[in-house]
C-alpha cells in the first residue's frame, strides 16, 4: 500500500491485443467436441461446434445486411441457450450489443431503446409482442428476431430463418473475427441496475471484458471455483455478474446448465442431477436458500463452493447458509456494472466472513471522504473509488453523467460506503445514497436488514427511510413473512429494539407485503418502495 492506495497483484497472464471476438472464437474452436450449453428445463443442448457455426452464420447475415461498427444491436431475453449466439456474432463483428432486461416495463424499455436506438433486436416469445408494439413508435427498429421459436409471425422472423436467408458459405475454421482497438472499442452496453433511478447505458470495452475473463481463469481468484465439468447459470446473462462469469466458463470448455429463471425446486434438482460443485449467488437467493423448507428433499452434498455477488452479505447470512447447505466455502465478490466484474474478492482458500475481499489483479482502490475527497486509512468509513482496466469507458450518449461519476483525479466513484482492515480486506457498509438520516445519526439499512434476516418468521426484508418533518427520516421495514406464519409489527419492532441501538430502531414502523420489488439480478428496488411511501403521503 502506497499513499493509502491499495492495488491488486500483477495479472497472471498478459491481456495482449486480440479482440474479445478473436479470443472467444479460438476458445470455441478448441472445445468443439464438447457440450457448451444445456437447457435446465428441456435438456436441449448446444455443442461448442454448433454454437460456433450459428455464431459465424449469424455474423455473416448481420454483416451482409449492412450493419457496421457504428450500429448497436439489442437483445432482450430471459436466460436461454441461444442468447449467446447474437452475443458472439456481435463480438466477432466488432459491433456493440446491448443486453436488455426482460423484466423492464414498457416505460423502462422505451427509455433504454431511446438511448441505444437499435435497428436489429433479438428477443424471445415472451416479449416479442412488446417489441412489435414498440416498433410502431420507434421507427429505428427495422428487424425483430425471435431466438427461441421456429414459429414465424407477421413482423417477426425466427433466428433460423434469419440466418438461412444468407449464411456463411466458407469453412468456419477460416472465419476471421475483426480486429478492434480493445482499449477503446465498446463490446457491450449494459444497463445499470436502476435501483435509485432510470438505468444508464454502461459502455464496457473489449479490454474490460477480457480483464474479467482473465480473472476468471486465474487460479488465485476464481478458476478453481469453476474448473468443473458443469456449472449452473441462474443469474441473468443481461447482468454483468451473469454475463462475465458465463464467458469465462465457456473459456474453460465447461458445460453451462442454463435456467431461464430461479425456481427453488428446479434449482436444487439441477444441483443434484448435474453434481454442481460451485455456484454464483446473489443475496436474495442466499436468503431464500438459508430459509428453505424443501432443501431436505434433495441431495446436494456435491456443492462445495459459493461465490456471492451483486451486493454484499453479512457474516450472519454467510454462517446461516454454511450451516444450512453444508458447503465448505462462501466467498464474496464486490463489483458493479461500471467496473465490469469483481474489483474486490476474497482469494481462493481464504476465509474472512463478512468481507468482500481484497483488491483484484490490475486494479487499484481507495477510500475517500465523500465531502472533501480526502483519502482515508484503515477502518475509516468512506466512499469506495476504483481505477484500472475494469472501469467502464463511460455512459453511452451521456457525457454529463460520465463526468460526474469520476473525481478530479480520475477515480471512479462507486457510491458505496466501506472500509478496509489491517489485512487490506474490505467491508461494505451501505450505499451512500441509501443511508437514512435520523436526527443527527446516519442509519445503515443493511445493518437492520442483516438482523431481521435472522428472524425465523422473516423471509425477505428491505429497510428505507420514511420522511419525517421533525426527525428527518424514520427507519421503516418492508417485510415478506415466511409462508403460513403469524408475525406482528410489534414483534418485529421488539426484536430490533432488543438488539440494536435506539437510532436503528424501526421508528417508521413495519409494512408487511407479499413480495419485494427487484431487478433482474435480484437487487431490491428501493426507489419503488420509496415511491409507495411518497404516493401514500
Amino acid at each position: 500500500m502506497r499513499d493509502r492506495i491499495l492495488s491488486g497483484l500483477e495479472l497472471s497472464e498478459p491481456i495482449g491485443d486480440k479482440s474479445l471476438g478473436r479470443v472467444l472464437y479460438d476458445y470455441l474452436n478448441k472445445f468443439e467436441n464438447q457440450i457448451a450449453l444445456i437447457d435446465g428445463v428441456t435438456g436441449d443442448q448446444l455443442s461448442y461446434q454448433t454454437l460456433q457455426n450459428i455464431a459465424c452464420n449469424l455474423s455473416a447475415r448481420i454483416k451482409n445486411l449492412g450493419y457496421n461498427q457504428e450500429d448497436v444491436l439489442g437483445i432482450c431475453a430471459e436466460n436461454n441457450i441461444y442468447f449467446f449466439c447474437p452475443l458472439l456474432a456481435a463480438f466477432y463483428l466488432g459491433i456493440s450489443i446491448a443486453p436488455i432486461s426482460q423484466n423492464y416495463n414498457i416505460h423502462e424499455l422505451q427509455h433504454v431503446l431511446t438511448i441505444i436506438k437499435p435497428k436489429l433486436i433479438f428477443c424471445t416469445k415472451l416479449n416479442s409482442e412488446s417489441f412489435l408494439n414498440l416498433q410502431n413508435t420507434n421507427g429505428f427498429i427495422k428487424t425483430i428476431v425471435v431466438i427461441d421459436s421456429d414459429e414465424a409471425k407477421p413482423g417477426i422472423v425466427t433466428l433460423k430463418s434469419f440466418i438461412n436467408n444468407d449464411s456463411y458459405e466458407g469453412n468456419v475454421d477460416e472465419f476471421q473475427p475483426v480486429h478492434v482497438n480493445i482499449k477503446n472499442h465498446t463490446a457491450v452496453i449494459l444497463f445499470s441496475s436502476g435501483t435509485s433511478g432510470l438505468p444508464k447505458g454502461v459502455m464496457l470495452t473489449h479490454k474490460n471484458i477480457l480483464m474479467g475473463i482473465n480473472h476468471g481463469l486465474d487460479s488465485r481468484i476464481y478458476r478453481k471455483n469453476f474448473d468443473n465439468p458443469t456449472n449452473l447459470l441462474q443469474l441473468p446473462i443481461n447482468h454483468a455478474f451473469g454475463l462475465i462469469s458465463s464467458l469465462f466458463i465457456l473459456s474453460l470448455g465447461n458445460s453451462i446448465i442454463v435456467l431461464s429463471k430461479f425456481k427453488e425446486s428446479l434449482f436444487l434438482s439441477c444441483i443434484q442431477k448435474y453434481q454442481i460443485k460451485s455456484i454464483n449467488l446473489v443475496p436474495t437467493l442466499m436468503v431464500i436458500l438459508s430459509k428453505s423448507l424443501i432443501l431436505e428433499n434433495y441431495n446436494i452434498k456435491c456443492l462445495k463452493y459459493i461465490l456471492a455477488g451483486a451486493s454484499s452479505i453479512s457474516e450472519n447470512l454467510e454462517n446461516m447458509l454454511k450451516t444450512k447447505l453444508g458447503v465448505s466455502s462462501i466467498r464474496q465478490i464486490y463489483g458493479l456494472t461500471e467496473c465490469t466484474f469483481g474489483v474486490l474478492t476474497v482469494p481462493f482458500k481464504s476465509e474472512k466472513p463478512g468481507s468482500v475481499g481484497k483488491v483484484t489483479p490490475g486494479i487499484s482502490v481507495i477510500i475517500t471522504n465523500p465531502e472533501n475527497e480526502k483519502i482515508l486509512g484503515p477502518y475509516e468509513i468512506g466512499e469506495i473509488c476504483v481505477k484500472g482496466e475494469m472501469v467502464m469507458k463511460g455512459y453511452y450518449n451521456n457525457p454529463e453523467a460520465t463526468k460526474k461519476s469520476f473525481n478530479n483525479k480520475g477515480w471512479f466513484k462507486t457510491g458505496d460506503l466501506g472500509y478496509y482492515d489491517d489485512d487490506a480486506y474490505f467491508y461494505i457498509v451501505d450505499r451512500l445514497k441509501e443511508l437514512i438520516k435520523y436526527k443527527s445519526f446516519q442509519v445503515a439499512p443493511a445493518e437492520i436488514e442483516s438482523l431481521l434476516q435472522q428472524h425465523c418468521k422473516v423471509l425477505e426484508v428491505a429497510v428505507v427511510g420514511l420522511p419525517d418533518e421533525r426527525d428527518g427520516e424514520l427507519p421503516l421495514a418492508f417485510i415478506v413473512r415466511q409462508p403460513n406464519v403469524e408475525l406482528s409489527e410489534d414483534e418485529v419492532k421488539k426484536f430490533v429494539a432488543s438488539r440494536l441501538s435506539h437510532h436503528n430502531h424501526l421508528h417508521g414502523g413495519v409494512r408487511f407485503v407479499d413480495k419485494l420489488p427487484k431487478n433482474s439480478s435480484g437487487k431490491i428496488l428501493r426507489r419503488v418502495l420509496k415511491q409507495i411511501i411518497k404516493n401514500e403521503a
